[in-house]
């Protein structure tokens, strides 16, 4: 039709100024363009983009869907492709369409949680769950042979281990690890320790004999190795073992050898909990 001159009388021509005194007169209309959910998806993460696809949905242009899905399964394609080992990327594929994705509300229910604060949630906890399993490949392990120590000490060392609860609690069950812990803290908020006040703790519970070894023991596990509390009391004393040359604590599979001060500790406080009046056998 637009060959043809049907539309000459409708359309007026638009002069375009162009560097160096050129014009360009545009007398044509354009064809309309096929648009998706999934293109908007691929578009830079502002608030335009959410409108245009609420707009689209409601004018019946592209079916109804959770747009935030949507965005998300596009970030996740790209995060995943650069993940090298395959197994490690099959794994975090395998959770993030199981687990998280299908948290998401399908259209036409009712929302309780805001997605587009899942949306941003969600790619934190696969973010944390790529970066552990890229940390076990470098380690030379798998997830299955990952030991409960090298586990510990990782988590210790600044990372996420609330954003990882999830993703243990499901490797579990599909029998992938055996890994325990990164348990979600309480949802009280309370001032974070900074680095000279957490070791200005440890060395008070390591020289501060006037503290119960129990005390002792506990701070130092949870200042020291960033074991929650909640996790330290459900330990029974039999997690600690002292062959005489050295001291073991079980914190999951593997035991772990505690360093000469925090061995002396742990003998101090075996030694008060195996005393008659004790009378219990948790740690």
């Amino acid at each position: 039709a637009q060959q043809r001159g049907c539309f000459d009388a409708e359309i007026v021509p638009v002069v375009i100024e162009l560097k160096k005194g050129e014009a360009v007169v545009v007398g044509l209309d354009e064809h309309p363009r096929e648009t998706s959910l999934e293109a908007l998806a691929r578009l830079p993460q502002t608030p335009a983009t959410g409108y245009t696809a609420a707009l689209l949905q409601a004018a019946g242009v592209v079916p109804a869907a959770n747009f935030e899905r949507i965005r998300l399964e596009a970030w996740q394609a790209d995060a995943l492709a650069q993940v090298t080992d395959p197994v490690a990327r099959r794994i975090a594929r395998q959770y993030a369409t199981w687990i998280i994705n299908p948290r998401f509300s399908t259209p036409g229910t009712p929302v309780v949680v805001d997605e587009w604060q899942r949306h941003h949630g969600s790619k934190k906890r696969l973010q944390a769950v790529i970066e552990l399993l890229e940390t076990v490949t470098a380690s030379g392990y798998t997830l299955a042979t990952f030991p409960q120590h090298e586990y510990d000490h990782y988590i210790a060392a600044g990372n996420a281990g609330e954003r990882l609860a999830g993703f243990l609690s499901w490797a579990r069950s599909q029998r992938l690890t055996t890994l325990t812990g990164g348990s979600s803290p309480a949802r009280t908020h309370r001032p974070e320790l900074t680095e000279e006040q957490r070791w200005a703790t440890a060395r008070r519970l390591l020289i501060d004999d006037t503290l119960p070894a129990s005390t002792r023991i506990i701070g130092l596990l949870a200042v020291t190795y960033g074991i929650a509390v909640t996790r330290i009391v459900s330990l029974t004393l039999d997690r600690i073992v002292d062959s005489g040359d050295e001291v073991t604590i079980t914190l999951g599979n593997d035991p772990l050898i505690l360093p000469d001060p925090i061995a002396d500790i742990a003998r101090a406080h075996l030694a008060a909990a195996g005393s008659p009046f004790a009378n219990t056998r948790w740690l």
